[in-house]
């Protein structure tokens, strides 16, 4: 059963990338997904610029306990 869940979960966050132009927005509302099926507290979301070599946070999810 966990199985199908995790896959589930993945099939959302994928159609949720799908959804919009705004990455920034999709990826706020893949954290949303993740902090609903999962209980997630806080999270991030990071992404490598190799022109410059650095990781920037480019969301970041808290709910309050």
């Amino acid at each position: 059963m966990k199985r199908i869940e995790d896959v589930t979960l993945l099939y959302e966050i994928s159609k949720t990338l799908n959804e919009h132009l705004d990455l920034k927005k999709s990826l706020y509302k893949v954290l949303d997904i993740l902090s609903d099926s999962m209980d997630m507290i806080r999270g991030t979301i990071t992404i490598l610029n190799p022109l410059l070599n650095e990781i920037n946070i480019e969301v970041a999810h808290w709910k309050p306990i």
